[in-house]
């Protein structure tokens, strides 16, 4: 493991971090420019860096991270007007509101996945015109 600084071309400095496992069958380079101005600065956070990447070079499966669950809009919608708006205690004018605007503009192109194209295609001409 080696970290080199140098200037960099544009000011500032470049970071050149070169990691390897302690039984040399794998290695890691970065070359970067440093988010600091000052030389000392760019030395520590460059031995910060090739700490966090040691760590990923020993322990790939940490890396990765389970996907994130997306609640879709049919999901999303009433769980908005009662985790939101109902909660913070919006007028019920600002409530209603929110309910018209989702009920017209997005409720008619909710598609389930039994509907064909053709739905799919008139709710996209029907936002058109």
């Amino acid at each position: 493991m080696s970290v080199t600084i140098r200037p960099y071309r544009r000011g500032g400095w470049e970071v050149d971090i070169r990691v390897v496992t302690p039984d040399g069958a794998q290695q890691f380079r970065e070359r970067k420019r440093a988010p600091v101005s000052s030389r000392s600065a760019a030395v520590r956070w460059a031995e910060g860096r090739e700490r966090v990447l040691f760590e990923r070079l020993m322990n790939p499966l940490q890396e990765l991270a389970p996907p994130k669950e997306v609640p879709t809009l049919r999901e999303f919608a009433p769980r908005f007007l009662e985790g939101h708006a109902r909660a913070n205690r919006q007028k019920p004018s600002g409530i209603a509101a929110k309910e018209m605007i989702i009920r017209v503009t997005s409720r008619p192109c909710w598609v389930t996945k039994s509907s064909t194209r053709s739905k799919v295609k008139t709710c996209n001409t029907s936002k058109a015109a």
